[in-house]
């Protein structure tokens, strides 16, 4: 409390990071750190949406794989394709997983293939 000031107020919400303590007669919540909202943001999503461009040759996909394989993490990848006007949707393969991080985010938005990126 001491450390946080003006952070532990009534209705506040906080995260906390730290231990169950078993250990005694009424159990206790040891705290190493309070963790800021915008730490547990990247954490919280699980899915990375990637609006394709038209597709005219293969190699079109290269940077995108080798991105996605260069920065594996916890959010699963859904592609979205234009097909005869309309759009089709293609979750990868459970092995491939990308990070949600900015700098990974960029690099994809980077990407001539790429036309649109979102997380949830």
């Amino acid at each position: 409390l001491e450390a946080n000031p003006g952070r532990f107020v009534a209705d506040a919400i906080v995260f906390l990071r730290g231990m169950v303590d078993l250990g005694r007669e009424n159990p206790s919540f040891k705290v190493d750190r309070l963790v800021q909202p915008s730490e547990l943001k990247e954490k919280s999503y699980r899915t990375m949406h990637i609006s394709l461009n038209p597709v005219i040759h293969e190699e079109d996909l290269e940077s995108l794989r080798d991105i996605l394989f260069e920065s594996s993490g916890q959010c699963n990848v859904v592609l979205h394709v234009k097909d005869s006007g309309s759009e089709v949707t293609v979750k990868a393969h459970s092995q491939i997983r990308c990070s949600p991080r900015a700098d990974v985010v960029e690099r994809l938005r980077g990407t001539p293939i790429v036309s649109e990126i979102w997380l949830d």
